[in-house]
């Protein structure tokens, strides 16, 4: 069974793209999704230590 990245990567050489390309654009995808994941979840931590009545998520 492909999984996702090897069916876009096929998809992306289809179009002519080499696969240098494609890897460094995927790659780029898959850090700019890291990236958005940790500061959601930063942001979501913040919230609930506030609710909590604390001043930061780092212990003291």
């Amino acid at each position: 069974m492909e999984n996702a990245m090897d069916i876009l990567t096929e998809k992306l050489v289809s179009t002519g793209m080499s696969k240098a390309e494609v890897d460094h654009l995927l790659a780029r995808f898959l850090q700019e999704e890291a990236f958005q994941y940790v500061e959601y979840i930063c942001n979501h931590l913040g919230e609930l230590w506030r609710e909590k009545g604390e001043s930061s998520i780092l212990p003291s």
